[in-house]
């Protein structure tokens, strides 16, 4: 059954829609579907400025009404997004908000039908990986001339925007998920670990040390491998792999590094150290459900983590890389809304640190606010700092990917095939390109 919430809201825009927003002053899961439609004709040609009779609206103060598309089914999202909204009521009570939240596995599919069917929402979320197949449809608003001024240029590290940014032009504003190590202080200690793997070396000793069996069966993992293709780029970029494919969209999965790094996460399966979980299994992760003594896990689920181990079980740490795989719910405006300004100011809004910051506390995405820094730690200085310092480090799979559906879904069921032995790493990935290669030359034909 749909999970769908949906909220109107009355809304202020907080001195973003006064003269300085008028006057043009001044950012998980996916569906198996790969068609992305393209804007209808009236708003191929509307990127670089509101439509005339918007203008006359917002100075009228007639109503304006938005809609806003958001991944996920928290309740605790829900409770944020108000808190933004509320943050503009002063000053625009004539804007509203209608907000239908999604769940992650059904979202894409529903997107893509509001851009088909001339319904898509004025601002909505996207993964990192649908980027790159919704901007190239032409539904993603190009931003920089509503952006002149802007404070989140020189707030928001260059590393951030280019996540959302393809030729120069930002699409969006990425909200973080950072893969940490996750880890269980009470089976650390019980071990004689004192603290955390600073080392690949040592990571792979620690998860052979904290594996439990019972009967011949993993009990507790030593280290939780998630299922797909996020996980395993949280690997590689500890081997030095630092893209899925080159900048040409071919696949980079067979270069030495990316082979080195299935075939680690392989014989820790096949070794029997790790049982790899569901990716977005609904009941959730291995570590979370108490059957991890270590989690290649985002930053995002801390407070479920919190809520299911307790603080005295959970610890964080850096992993022994100079890079972290980036995971974002990306907010983007659609390029044909009506309502350019009120959608440009309400994503203003959703990056500014105050929104960052509220989003951070209920949702657990990490602020890409260097200005928000102190405050976020503050909130879980235990936890938050690794996180914080984390985002420095965010990297995407490679560059904008229109092709993204057609890499993911071929090589999640053959990372599942070397994980439980069937296949050689080599075997899989030489298979891999293949059918990844014949489906990119059907796309481009079709």
């Amino acid at each position: 059954m749909v999970n769908h919430y949906k909220k109107v809201l009355s809304i202020a825009l907080v001195g973003l829609l006064a003269a300085g927003m008028l006057a043009g002053c001044q950012g998980g899961g996916t569906s198996s579907s790969t068609a992305v439609a393209a804007p209808s004709e009236a708003g191929a040609s509307s990127e670089a400025a509101a439509p005339a009779e918007d203008a006359a609206v917002a100075d009228s103060g007639e109503p304006v009404s938005l809609s806003m598309y958001a991944p996920g089914t928290g309740e605790l999202d829900l409770a944020a997004y108000d808190k933004v909204f509320e943050l503009y009521k002063a000053e625009a009570p004539n804007v509203s908000v209608e907000l239908t939240q999604i769940p992650w596995g059904e979202y894409f599919t529903k997107l893509n039908v509001s851009f088909s069917g001339g319904t898509a929402p004025d601002i909505y979320g996207v993964g990192l990986g649908q980027i790159g197949p919704v901007q190239v449809a032409g539904n993603m608003l190009e931003l920089n001339p509503h952006l002149e001024g802007w404070d989140g240029w020189d707030d928001i590290p260059e590393n951030v925007l280019s996540l959302a940014t393809k030729d120069g032009k930002l699409y969006g504003n990425p909200m973080l998920e950072l893969r940490v190590l996750y880890y269980r202080k009470d089976l650390f200690e019980a071990a004689g670990l004192t603290e955390p793997p600073k080392t690949l070396d040592e990571l792979e000793s620690y998860a052979k040390q904290l594996v439990q069996t019972d009967g011949g069966k993993i009990s507790i993992s030593g280290l939780d491998i998630g299922t797909g293709e996020q996980t395993l780029f949280t690997v590689m970029l500890m081997f030095g792999a630092d893209k899925f494919w080159n900048e040409d969209l071919t696949s980079a999965m067979l270069e030495p590094n990316a082979i080195e790094a299935l075939d680690w996460c392989r014989n820790l399966m096949v070794n029997g150290i790790s049982d790899h979980g569901i990716m977005h299994n609904i009941e959730g992760t291995k570590f979370e459900n108490g059957i991890a003594a270590m989690s290649l896990d985002g930053s995002a689920g801390i407070a479920t983590m919190l809520d299911k181990l307790g603080a005295d079980k959970v610890g964080v740490a850096p992993l022994p890389s100079d890079k972290n795989m980036a995971g974002t719910t990306c907010w983007s405006v659609y390029t044909d809304t009506k309502h350019v300004d009120e959608a440009v100011g309400l994503w203003k809004m959703l990056a500014s640190k105050e929104g960052q910051l509220i989003i951070a506390e209920n949702i657990g995405f990490v602020p890409t606010r260097t200005s928000a820094k102190d405050e976020y730690i503050a909130l879980r200085p235990e936890y938050n700092e690794v996180f914080f310092d984390a985002a420095s480090k965010a990297t995407p799979y490679g560059v904008l990917n229109q092709y993204f559906f057609e890499f993911v879904n071929n090589i999640r069921p053959l990372i599942d095939e070397v994980y439980y032995g069937n296949k050689t790493s080599v075997e899989a990935m030489e298979e891999f390109e293949g059918i990844y290669n014949q489906a990119v030359e059907e796309a481009k034909a079709g």
